[in-house]
């Protein structure tokens, strides 16, 4: 593949369902969590609801070879209100946990792919995308995925922070200031991650 976006670009372009869930190599789905993602989206299109990117809480794990390496954590996305709870998140890091994102194909279809132009923040830029151009979200409170940190984006984080603030310039949408904060935010999370301390993209228990 032709990196990261090519290969998520490959995956959707291939799939034949209503739902598409993208989900990395090293991360696994939680019991159930295929069935109830299915479920909900049934259910919206049974009660005449728009269809929905489908997002929920995913299990962090760190490589024992992290000293004093913490336990599992459940994250939760970061929802801050405005337009189906997540509004003003892109303003400072990435609303939703990816993993456990299952997009209907209709929204592949009036988003597009992933930008290959990004090495690693390619899920942040093609869902602000989808944001700007009017797809819903829709939080499911269960765990849907665990997830393995020490992935590329935490591997490179100067230029996941790059990364983002391109997506937000790109978009003419968030001001300077926020893209300036943004930077500084994750600066000193990728400090305090390595111990477990702070987390993203959302809130730790």
């Amino acid at each position: 593949d032709g990196g990261i976006a090519d290969a998520f670009n490959k995956g959707v372009q291939r799939a034949t369902g209503e739902l598409v869930a993208i989900l990395n190599s090293d991360d696994w789905y939680a019991d159930g969590a295929i069935n109830r993602m299915v479920a909900a989206h049934q259910t919206r299109l049974a009660t005449n609801q728009s269809p929905a990117i489908l997002h929920g809480d995913s299990v962090w794990h760190w490589p024992e070879s992290i000293p004093n390496r913490p336990a599992p954590r459940r994250i939760r996305p970061r929802l801050w209100g405005g337009r189906d709870q997540v509004g003003r998140a892109f303003w400072f890091d990435m609303p939703v946990n990816h993993p456990t994102c299952f997009v209907p194909s209709s929204i592949y279809q009036r988003v597009g792919l992933f930008d290959t132009d990004y090495r690693v923040a390619m899920d942040f830029d093609w869902m602000l995308r989808a944001f700007l151009a009017g797809a819903r979200f829709a939080y499911v409170p269960e765990v849907i995925t665990h997830f393995q940190t020490g992935g590329v984006s935490g591997q490179h984080t100067r230029l996941a922070i790059r990364e983002v603030c391109r997506a937000q310039q790109r978009s003419r949408v968030y001001p300077f200031r926020r893209r300036v904060a943004y930077w500084g935010k994750m600066s000193v999370n990728r400090l305090k991650s390595l111990t477990g301390v702070r987390l993203l993209p959302g809130s730790a228990t």
